[in-house]
């Protein structure tokens, strides 16, 4: 369910092998949502400006079913925001962060919807 997703001006190169793995344990943890749903996806070498400035930089968009919210977005961006710029050197002031809260009935997956899946509500 999750789906984390990064578009950084940063190269190929500059991301470590493992941090797609570890991306995907952070969302799971911090949405307290089973990893085996988790995606995490990364495009780097992204032509893009941030300020006027091609300094390093991303945008970021996180979706979840649930677990979204004023008070949890906020804890959220924290805690991605520091595993940003531990992980990549991408300071936090240098990437955006989306959060969508998907409904149910609009995530498919395995040949029907999440409202099926989960039992309607």
């Amino acid at each position: 369910m999750p789906s984390f997703y990064l578009i950084t001006n940063l190269s190929k190169g500059k991301i470590p092998a493992d941090f797609l793995t570890q991306a995907s344990t952070l969302i799971a943890t911090a949405l307290g949502k089973p990893e085996s749903y988790v995606t995490v996806r990364v495009e780097p070498d992204a032509q893009m400006i941030f300020g006027g400035s091609n300094d390093p930089c991303g945008t970021a968009e996180l979706g979840s079913i649930g677990r979204l919210g004023i008070e949890e977005n906020k804890v959220l961006a924290k805690t991605i925001g520091e595993f940003l710029e531990k992980q990549l050197g991408l300071k936090q002031n240098r990437v955006y962060i989306r959060f969508t809260d998907i409904p149910r009935a609009e995530l498919g997956f395995s040949g029907t919807t999440f409202d099926e899946l989960l039992g309607k509500k």
